[in-house]
């Protein structure tokens, strides 16, 4: 049996062979306390290389010499670069790649998996380390699916114009545009105060009272609409505020809008931000005090 000498390599001394010393065959067995690579050309073809990793809690790895290409140095001999096969595995060492579907994968002769990205995926190899990055998008821009392609960096559009969006870097800011209607919900208390851009079913029975925000901007909009038979609302204002019903206007502070029938609805629309709401649209016998 060959006998380790200092963790390096045997002598190259075969009592087999009839060739001589450093016989072509059998095959030449090393031991080394690291890996072979491709500068490792003088050796013969077919010698086999044992990685000695010096640790009792450690299985050693074996390699075998299954090549030498003719390109690594013009001007030795030989040239290389050495192709050695790993032939048995140890521990801590990588077999195969497993992904989501496809089955596992083995490293090709020079013991390399490529890892390659995908869409939108770039992967960068330094050291020992492989690192996966998302590629960049404009500013404000998201990945959107497709069921036809691959996905891809896209902008969010807003049909007819009725969300502004701003996009900056790593943001999206979207604000609900001048005169639109966002939410709608139904009041069944006997009090509401009003939101910017929304929209009350009022269903409370009684009169419902609602109240305009103190803080608004020119072209802002909300909604009142009366549900069910025998009920009623009114708008009350804050202080400075009036609201304007075609030629006439309610009295600055205490004046009201009203419902007198069922089904009365009313939407208003800011025209001077924080004080002044013009009645845009109505349907039915709106009062004013």
């Amino acid at each position: 049996m060959a006998k380790k000498l200092g963790g390096h390599r045997l002598s190259g001394i075969n009592p087999l062979s009839y060739l001589g010393v450093d016989p072509s065959s059998p095959s030449n067995f090393v031991v080394v306390t690291r890996a072979p690579t491709i500068n490792d050309v003088n050796h013969n073809i077919g010698t086999v290389w044992l990685h000695d990793k010096g640790d009792s809690a450690l299985t050693n790895d074996v390699y075998m010499l299954v090549d030498i290409d003719n390109a690594l140095n013009s001007g030795t001999s030989p040239q290389g670069p050495a192709i050695w096969s790993l032939i048995g595995v140890g521990s801590s060492t990588l077999v195969t790649l497993t992904g989501d579907g496809g089955g596992p994968i083995s490293p090709d002769g020079m013991g390399n998996i490529d890892m390659l990205g995908g869409d939108l995926i770039t992967t960068t190899g330094t050291g020992n380390q492989i690192t996966f990055d998302l590629d960049n998008g404009s500013d404000g821009e998201i990945i959107i699916a497709s069921t036809a392609g691959s996905p891809a960096y896209a902008s969010l559009t807003s049909t007819g114009g009725t969300v502004t969006i701003t996009p900056g870097s790593n943001t999206i800011n979207l604000e609900a545009g001048a005169g639109t209607i966002t939410q709608w919900s139904v009041v069944t208390g006997s009090t509401k105060a009003m939101a910017i851009g929304e929209g009350y079913f009022s269903n409370y029975n009684g009169t419902l009272v609602f109240l305009l925000p103190a803080v608004a901007a020119v072209g802002d909009t909300m909604q009142i609409s009366q549900m069910f038979a025998g009920q009623g609302w009114s708008l009350t204002q804050n202080a400075g505020q009036t609201c304007f019903l075609g030629d006439v206007a309610t009295t600055t502070t205490s004046g009201t809008l009203s419902s007198t029938a069922d089904g009365d609805w009313i939407e208003l629309v800011c025209r001077v931000a924080n004080t002044d709401w013009a009645v845009s649209a109505k349907s039915g016998n709106i009062t004013y005090t």
